[in-house]
């Protein structure tokens, strides 16, 4: 038998992290969470976007805060490609970009916090005014119009009746957008030429579509866009053009982008840290990702999110209890943790019916070792390697049960 102990856990041993800017100006100067995050092997992920928004409030000092904060764990920053850059490259050569770190940036990044965290260029309020137009080009009207005429589409006239006026976190919106921002389909089919149509004037386009996977960025941000116009149908804000729109709707779409560029880059990193867990980034990243696949890492204090990360670690089954039961199903980063070999031969999910014991009562006994075994194809004696299994509740991602195996 293989020995699958020697590639356990290769993902959750040194989790990628997304940090927002509301995780990071919330916690205490010393950044105990992030350096929690770092004595238990995570890299802390920053991006563009982040530094964008720190630096561009009217407190100037956010920047410079924040890098204090990072002091202690510079060795552990990554700075990861701006999302544009990277499928742009895709567009061009027709290939994945790969993985998003950015080499020179970071280590750029730990030589400054190493030696002059207080530093910051001379022009510093040019560029964020070239990067405040750069994030409001014409691309967004542009991309509204092409909505608007989407939306005329029968099929997306079929989904805007059935998800407007609807709360983003209604599970009707939330089965609904996430079936459309999923569907390989549409995002082969309509997304991805939405995506490249800003960048085709200005350079030569050989993309293939039907080449283009989950490993490509366009792919990711393709649905990203799929969110947006979701949202749109959702608040009936396809009736309008973008120039109809108020100005304070204008600002909500381009902070929207924003959100949209951080869950872009979650594809590739492992869980994202905010204090959003009622925002639109929260109910965003559950449309495009579901409940549990990419953790939220929502706590400051350093037991909470050592505790968290511990979880992350583990082979994760998720629960979602309905009215005659529970399904149980195995999270995507349990299942690339376990390298699974012929996983197109096991169930992706097993129900356990109310009818056969009451409550969650059932995983005490024996039955727990049975769903484990059936979603994974290793004995419960194999899973020890991974860490141990966790079961969850699908929507808060809290413990349910931890059984000692």
């Amino acid at each position: 038998m293989e020995d699958k102990r020697a590639s356990s856990n290769g993902q959750a041993a040194s989790p990628r992290i997304i940090i927002d800017a509301s995780y990071i100006r919330g916690m205490s100067g010393d950044g105990a969470p992030l350096r929690a995050m770092c004595e238990q092997g995570g890299r802390i992920v920053i991006t563009d976007t982040l530094v964008y928004e720190l630096c561009s409030t009217s407190d100037r000092n956010q920047w410079r805060a924040s890098k204090l904060k990072l002091v202690k764990c510079r060795d552990a920053v990554e700075v990861w490609e701006h999302v544009p850059v990277m499928y742009k490259v895709e567009l061009k050569e027709n290939r994945p970009y790969g993985d998003p770190l950015h080499r020179e940036n970071t280590e750029r990044l730990r030589f400054q916090l190493a030696n002059d965290p207080q530093y910051e260029p001379d022009n510093l309020n040019e560029i964020i005014e070239q990067e405040r137009q750069r994030r409001e080009d014409p691309s967004v009207p542009e991309l509204f119009q092409i909505f608007a005429k989407l939306s005329e589409e029968p099929e997306f006239k079929e989904i805007a009746a059935r998800i407007k006026n609807k709360l983003p976190h209604d599970e009707e919106a939330v089965r609904i957008s996430s079936a459309v921002i999923n569907d390989p389909k549409i995002i082969r089919s309509v997304m991805i030429d939405v995506a490249r149509s800003p960048t085709e004037n200005d350079m030569a386009v050989s993309l293939n579509p039907k080449d283009v996977n989950e490993k490509w960025v366009i792919w990711h941000y393709s649905r990203s866009l799929l969110t947006v116009f979701c949202d749109c149908l959702r608040r009936g804000e396809n009736e309008n053009t973008f120039s109809r729109l108020s100005k304070r709707l204008r600002k909500r779409l381009y902070n929207r982008m924003y959100d949209l560029e951080y869950l872009t880059l979650l594809a590739f990193a492992d869980a994202i840290a905010s204090r959003e867990t009622k925002g639109e980034l929260f109910y965003y990243r559950r449309w495009m990702f579901g409940d549990g696949s990419k953790p939220l890492i929502r706590f400051y204090e350093k037991e909470q999110v050592v505790h968290r990360l511990r979880l992350m670690s583990k082979v994760v089954v998720r629960v979602t209890e309905q009215l005659d039961g529970y399904i149980c199903a195995l999270d995507l980063w349990s299942q690339i943790s376990l390298k699974i070999k012929d996983s197109e031969k096991l169930p992706t999910s097993v129900f356990i019916s109310r009818r056969t014991k009451g409550d969650f009562e059932l995983f005490y006994g024996s039955i727990w070792k049975h769903i484990t075994e059936i979603l994974t194809g290793y004995s419960t004696t194999e899973l020890r390697a991974f860490g141990g299994v966790v079961f969850v509740d699908t929507t808060t991602l809290d413990p349910l049960f931890e059984p000692s195996v």
